[in-house]
């Protein structure tokens, strides 16, 4: 079967490569998007010729999602403002996203337009909320790495504070996000974390709010983290709780200690993928500057039961994965230079 399977992906790669370029009808464009988003799905799962997420499968994933935001961008956002094409698009969307966060990029999609038009007629979800918080998020770390990798310079300071302020701007539409359409996905955290949570197997439902949940810890990590990098410390005791992100590596590991029981897990292995390896890059860098985060650590590892290997394997296969990646944007922007 995985032969067949294999020549299918081959002869669907090769149609699509055929029909880019060729059609401005809607819904042949529909499909090529759609299939695009099937076949970033396949090489996450099994791409050809390479190991369950391995490295070398995780840089065709890259690849896929990459050239498929391109081909999403080269429509007008109100492109996607109705029927299909816009589920299709907030989908797609959230594998963007999700994808530039974990390598710590500036996403496109966080221009204003891309944020606004394709929901002129259709409101947006509890998620497509949280992917516009994760969108800025993207563009504000990228801009607090750039600043690091600079060094010491005399605007240094100015630009500091200009991604602390961004920090504590997302913060507050992060607060207003938990507290009104994020609230069900925190409860349903908060309820696991305390043990409250039924052992009956999740519904799809729970599952998607499962999803927003990790989604919503993974993206406090990256979010206090930067904000602490950035600001001058002098008051940090007297910051929320909630703005320590060694909590949501607590959270993480917490509520996946409970949900990894279910079968259901295997539905959302994408996401525990993501979340762990953020939580562990974070720890990771923490590490570097001397903090010993090993109870956080403990936390993830133990959360993962029998998909502990997988995960993990999975985890350093994107690590090495975002290595290459960075290093062959590094190479090229140094040639255009």
């Amino acid at each position: 079967m995985l032969p067949s399977c294999q020549q299918m992906y081959g002869q669907t790669l090769r149609s699509v490569a055929s029909y880019i370029g060729n059609t401005n009808e809607q819904q042949d464009f529909a499909s090529i998007i759609l299939v695009g988003s099937m076949l970033c799905l396949y090489e996450c799962t099994y791409a050809p010729g390479c190991e369950l997420f391995s490295s070398k499968q995780m840089e065709k994933y890259f690849a896929h999602v990459f050239g498929f935001e391109a081909l999403l961008m080269s429509k007008d956002p109100s492109f996607y403002a109705q029927g299909m094409l816009h589920y299709i698009f907030c989908d797609t969307r959230f594998q963007q996203i999700t994808l530039q966060l974990q390598l710590r990029i500036k996403a496109a999609l966080a221009e204003k337009r891309w944020t606004t038009l394709p929901w002129m007629y259709i409101p947006k979800t509890t998620k497509d909320v949280l992917m516009d918080i994760m969108a800025d998020l993207c563009c504000v770390i990228a801009k607090s790495d750039s600043i690091a990798i600079q060094g010491p310079t005399p605007e240094q300071a100015s630009q500091r504070k200009e991604v602390e302020l961004e920090c504590w701007r997302l913060h507050q539409e992060m607060q207003k996000w938990t507290a009104g359409l994020g609230y069900p996905a925190i409860h349903y955290l908060n309820s696991a974390k305390a043990g409250v949570g039924t052992r009956v197997e999740p519904t799809a439902e729970e599952c998607a709010i499962t999803e927003m949940s990790l989604l919503y810890c993974s993206a406090c990590i990256i979010l206090y983290e930067c904000l602490r990098a950035n600001s001058d410390k002098s008051d940090v005791a007297d910051w929320p709780e909630e703005t320590d992100p060694r909590l949501y590596c607590h959270k993480i590991g917490s509520f996946l200690e409970f949900f990894m029981a279910f079968k259901q897990a295997g539905k959302i292995i994408q996401m525990v993928i993501f979340a762990v390896l953020i939580g562990l890059q974070f720890i990771t860098r923490q590490e570097a500057l001397g903090d010993n985060l090993v109870e956080e650590k403990m936390a993830l590892f133990t959360s993962l039961g029998d998909l502990r290997e997988v995960v993990l394997g999975a985890v350093d296969g994107v690590d090495q994965a975002s290595a290459i990646h960075h290093a062959r944007e590094l190479s090229a922007s140094k040639q255009i230079t």
